[in-house]
């Protein structure tokens, strides 16, 4: 939801769910708590909405593509 934001995904690097899980498995981080303007933002509705969406829409748009290989 921030376009100016151009971080890549990583693969799982020792965190516990995404090591022990047996199927597929998305963990999205959607702000930090220790950022007081990104805390503030988590806390508002239409941002959470605007987030829902973002994360929909990537699944959407994986399943549509990779997703078939699978």
């Amino acid at each position: 939801v921030d376009p100016s934001n151009h971080r890549r995904a990583n693969p799982s690097q020792s965190v516990y769910l995404m090591d022990k899980i047996s199927c597929m498995g998305v963990l999205v981080e959607c702000g930090f708590l220790s950022n007081e303007p990104e805390a503030e933002k988590l806390t508002q509705a239409q941002y959470q909405k605007q987030l829902t969406g973002a994360v929909c829409s990537a699944l959407c748009s994986y399943l549509e593509t990779e997703g078939e290989s699978q």
